[in-house]
C-alpha cells in the first residue's frame, strides 16, 4: 500500500477560472477569475462562507461542473481539451469524497469499494484482492459483507474513503468531508487522511468550513469570498498575518457556514 516519492512538482495548475450560471434569466457568478496551484504533496484547505464557490471550486477540478472559462490543468493535462472518454480516463486519478457519502444502500460495504475497479474493467481476483486490502486499510476489514445502513457515520466515511482510493487517485477532492461528523470521529477520519497523503503520496484538496481542521491539517490554504480567491498561502502565513478582512473574520468566529 504504501507509495512515496520525494519529487516536487505541480499537480494542479487553475488558471483565470470563471463560473456563471444562468438561474430565473439572471447570470449567478459561481467563481471569478480563480488562479491558484497545488504540489504534489499538499494537503491543501479551501475555505470560505456559504456560497463563496468552494463546492463549485472543486467540482471544476475534475470537470464534473464546466467552467465557463478558464484553464484548469491536472499532472500537466489539460482537461478541457480531453474527449469525453479520456477525461472519464482522467478522472480515475481524481477521486471525490462528500459530507452525505455517497455510499449505494443497495450494495455491501465489498461492492460499493469495488465499484470503480467493476467500471474500470478490472478482473474479480483483482478486484477482491483490491477491496480486501483497502478496507483492512481503512480499519473495516470486518465490515466487508455489511450494508451502509448498517454502519456509523465514522464507517461510512471510511468505505467512501476506501472506494476513493480504488483506483490509485493522485489526488483526493474532499468536499466538507467531515462536517457530519462528531468531533472525534471527525479527528480520527482527519488522521487517516493525513496518513493517505504521507504513506500513499496522494496530494489533498480539502474543502471546509472548520477552521480548526485547516489549521491542524492542512499545510496550504485558500480563502474565498464573493467567488474568488481572499488570500492563499501557507497556513501558517494566512492565519498568522491573515491579509483579508474576510479571514480575519473566520478567525475571529472560529469558522464559516
Amino acid at each position: 500500500m504504501t507509495r512515496q516519492s520525494t519529487e516536487i512538482r505541480e499537480v494542479i495548475r487553475i488558471e483565470n477560472l470563471n463560473k456563471t450560471y444562468k438561474f430565473k434569466g439572471k447570470e449567478v457568478v459561481a467563481l471569478k477569475d480563480v488562479t491558484l496551484t497545488v504540489n504534489k504533496g499538499d494537503i491543501f484547505g479551501i475555505v470560505g462562507v456559504s456560497g463563496a464557490g468552494k463546492s463549485t471550486l472543486a467540482r471544476c477540478i475534475n470537470l464534473l461542473e464546466k467552467p465557463t472559462s478558464g484553464k484548469i490543468t491536472v499532472n500537466g493535462v489539460d482537461l478541457s481539451a480531453l474527449s469525453e472518454k479520456n477525461l472519464n480516463l482522467q478522472r480515475r486519478k481524481i477521486a471525490m469524497i462528500f459530507q452525505n457519502f455517497n455510499l449505494f444502500n443497495q450494495r455491501t460495504v465489498f461492492r460499493n469499494v469495488a465499484f470503480p475497479l467493476e467500471i474500470a474493467g478490472a478482473d474479480r481476483q483483482t478486484i477482491d484482492s483490491r477491496v480486501k486490502a483497502l478496507l483492512g486499510y481503512v480499519g473495516l476489514g470486518d465490515k466487508a459483507d455489511s450494508y451502509p445502513s448498517q454502519l456509523s457515520g465514522g464507517q461510512k466515511q471510511r468505505v467512501a474513503i476506501a472506494r476513493a482510493l480504488a483506483n490509485n487517485p493522485d489526488v483526493l477532492l474532499c468536499d466538507e468531508a467531515t462536517s457530519a461528523l462528531d468531533s472525534l470521529t471527525a479527528y480520527s477520519i482527519l488522521q487517516l487522511l493525513k496518513d493517505i497523503n504521507c504513506k500513499l503520496g496522494v496530494t489533498i484538496v480539502f474543502i471546509t468550513h472548520e477552521i480548526g481542521a485547516v489549521k491542524n491539517f492542512c499545510n496550504k490554504v485558500a480563502v474565498l469570498d464573493d467567488a474568488g480567491i481572499a488570500e492563499c498561502g501557507s497556513v501558517e502565513k494566512v492565519f498568522d498575518s491573515p491579509a483579508s478582512p474576510v479571514t480575519r473574520k473566520i478567525l475571529h468566529y472560529g469558522g464559516v457556514k
